[in-house]
């Protein structure tokens, strides 16, 4: 009698360990946290309008919309917060178009700096999505130390697949090659992240977030 209730005894503890692991493998694996990253979006035009991008605050709606159904494979969600029409001096608009985006890029920041560009103070502490007309050639660019991303108006493959390509880059992610199915792979449609992209962007994602809400408190 005694070793039939240790063996029910086991047996319990057993199928507690079982459905203990299986609760905590499900949590891991289908109820992943999503993560939503603002991002203040401005169109940029000219006062008469030749360096004017074309894409309008409707036409963005639906991109993002794109752009977020690229990035739920990472459970990370892109929330335009701002989305604004922003007037820019002409010469830096063609600076930006005519001397291949990253050599206009220092004179358009300086401007934002000096109120030569007036975004506003509600794009602070967000990822900035700048769209323009042209970048001379490159179809998107992250500038270099910043949370930001151009996009032209006329890109080569999908003008979603661009965002979300400059977003990755954002996020920590890095060009690859020969595999045109990736997302980081250049001038290809491509928007297939790997595992371990997954994990890198929602880590970065979160460090961003946490980085703007401590500068919130400054």
């Amino acid at each position: 009698m005694k070793n039939i209730f240790s063996l029910t005894s086991l047996l319990v503890f057993i199928g507690l360990v079982v459905a203990f692991e299986s609760t905590v493998l499900n949590a891991s694996t289908d109820t992943r946290e999503e993560i939503t990253v603002p991002i203040a979006v401005y169109i940029l035009v000219s006062e008469d309008e030749s360096m004017s991008s074309q894409r309008t605050i409707d036409s963005i709606e639906k991109h993002f919309k794109a752009v977020n159904h690229i990035w739920r494979q990472a459970d990370i969600v892109m929330q335009p917060v701002v989305k604004r029409t922003v007037v820019a001096p002409e010469d830096l608009l063609v600076g930006l178009s005519h001397r291949r985006g990253r050599g206009g890029l220092a004179d358009f920041f300086q401007a934002i700096r000096s109120g030569r560009i007036d975004l506003g103070a509600s794009g602070r502490r967000k990822m900035q999505a700048f769209y323009v007309r042209s970048l001379g050639g490159p179809n998107g660019l992250k500038p270099i130390g910043r949370s930001a991303l151009f996009v032209a108006d006329d890109t080569s493959v999908s003008s979603a697949r661009v965002t979300s390509h400059e977003i990755g880059h954002n996020l920590g992610l890095y060009h690859v090659r020969n595999d045109p199915g990736r997302l980081l792979s250049s001038g290809s449609n491509g928007v297939t992240l790997t595992d371990e992209e997954k994990t890198v962007a929602r880590y970065n994602a979160k460090q961003l977030l946490w980085s703007w809400s401590v500068k919130s408190f400054e």
